[in-house]
């Protein structure tokens, strides 16, 4: 008993861990030798309480945005806050409008200012504005 004290000294100086005596466990080694080894807290088993799953409970929904570049676009499309002016749009405004549609700084900042809600709204705008 008194040689496992001294071991254990030696390894708490050499390792610099500084535990107490009720800590340690002593386990044998494959020589049969006995040395102390720090004793692993017990393992408390993970739960999830209720309130946490209220928290999680029932789960957000999701709003999906349009898809600018390959979704259908026609007069009754909504714009939402995604909005981008696409090649797909621009199609769309070209067969709308008439070879003559270009889009400028005034026209796409009145698009994401909020004012239209539909793409129908949109080319009737430029059809307003421009003849």
């Amino acid at each position: 008993m008194r040689r496992i004290q001294k071991i254990v000294q030696q390894r708490r100086r050499q390792l610099h861990v500084h535990l107490p005596p009720s800590e340690l466990n002593a386990s044998s080694c494959d020589d049969g030798s006995r040395i102390a080894k720090p004793a692993r807290p017990p393992q408390k088993r993970q739960t999830i309480s209720d309130a946490r799953l209220q928290r999680t409970w029932p789960p957000k929904v999701v709003e999906m945005s349009f898809d600018w570049h390959a979704g259908p676009i026609t007069r009754t499309t909504l714009l939402d806050k995604n909005y981008r002016n696409t090649q797909k749009v621009r199609q769309f405004l070209l067969g709308e409008c008439g070879a003559a549609f270009k889009f400028d700084r005034t026209f796409m900042a009145w698009i994401k200012s909020g004012a239209p809600s539909t793409m129908g709204d949109v080319a009737d705008e430029w059809m307003r504005t421009r003849s």
